[in-house]
């Protein structure tokens, strides 16, 4: 509870669902709980995992993008609207500007893109560290429990 995770809120285990859910990639082959060899676990546990978060964070810059482009727009109608002395249309301007920073304050996709990015980065770092080790090198054990 010393991490960012004590920022929300944890859903108590439902017993009545199947656990652990299959894990997206492994396709029932993993039941998320045993031993396996460096390959499979990078194949099943290290990859689809990242999966996740680079899919995650190309749905949060593509909401992010529409967002900044919109209030980019809205302050332009509210800009134009100004030049033709429409000044009680200006507020409904202003008001969807400030609506949508802050529902983009509430969402804070910038701080959780900012993490899926470090937690995709890591785990491409994992891989990449077990790949470059030379083949007697991944048999040790000691690489083995380190990955």
């Amino acid at each position: 509870m010393r991490t960012d995770i004590n920022h929300s809120y944890i859903r108590p285990y439902d017993k009545k669902k199947k656990f652990p859910p299959y894990m997206t990639g492994d396709k029932g082959t993993d039941d998320g709980f045993g031993c396996l060899d460096p390959e499979r676990y990078v194949e099943y546990r290290l990859k689809p995992q990242m999966d996740f978060y680079e899919g995650k964070i190309k749905t949060m810059n593509g909401w992010l993008d529409f967002y900044s482009w919109s209030v980019y727009i809205i302050t332009g109608c509210g800009t134009l609207l100004a030049v033709f002395k429409l000044q009680v249309w200006i507020a409904l301007t202003t008001s969807l500007v400030a609506a949508i920073g802050t529902w983009l304050g509430y969402q804070q996709w910038e701080s959780t893109r900012s993490k899926y990015n470090q937690g995709a980065t890591d785990i491409k770092d994992i891989i990449g560290r077990w790949n470059a080790l030379m083949p007697a090198e991944q048999l040790k054990p000691e690489n083995r429990d380190k990955l």
